[in-house]
């Protein structure tokens, strides 16, 4: 019987918040004013996707196989 790889729970989600995140802050920063207080949330989603892709290559280095 051939094995099928599959991506586990952790590697999913980092991938569709990060997306989503993305997606959020290029929102932000097209729509909004540099001067609003909205802009605020485009910088923390910049230093949550910082953290998220740090995340993701400790987890690549020490995940599930």
């Amino acid at each position: 019987m051939k094995r099928i790889l599959v991506w586990d729970v952790p590697t999913r989600l980092f991938h569709w918040l990060l997306a989503a995140s993305f997606i959020a802050a290029f929102t932000i920063a097209n729509v909004v004013d540099d001067d609003s207080a909205t802009f605020v949330v485009h910088m923390l989603l910049g230093a949550v996707m910082s953290a998220m892709v740090v995340q993701r290559v400790l987890w690549g280095v020490v995940g599930s196989r």
